[in-house]
């Protein structure tokens, strides 16, 4: 499963973006599971990532059935509102594992 941030250029599903809102596009190998607005200077922390990976366990549910009763692995950088406390304890309640990511390093392979 995957994350990537909207931009203003980009569109989803033929609906370009205003200038006033970004976008949090989830999927996995089978497509889209959640595609997210927000208002475009709004801030996103660890307590709104968290609200997200509620919303998209609610969506694997709906569009993945039977998918939770196996290992749901989440694949997400480093950042700081992936690693705070708040979002682990949310990713551990909601029975998600992480997939380790190395920090960033110049000799990885680009």
């Amino acid at each position: 499963m995957e994350t990537q941030r909207i931009t203003d250029s980009d569109q989803v599903q033929g609906c370009a973006l205003s200038e006033q809102s970004d976008g949090y596009l989830l999927w996995d190998m089978r497509g889209v599971l959640l595609v997210e607005f927000q208002e475009h200077d709004r801030t996103v922390n660890a307590s709104s990532y968290c609200s997200l990976l509620e919303r998209l366990k609610t969506a694997i549910r709906t569009k993945r059935k039977g998918l939770l009763t196996q290992e749901v692995i989440l694949l997400h950088d480093n950042a700081r509102l992936h690693t705070a406390r708040l979002t682990l304890q949310t990713v551990e309640q909601l029975g998600l594992e992480v997939l380790p990511h190395p920090p960033y390093s110049p000799d990885l392979p680009k």
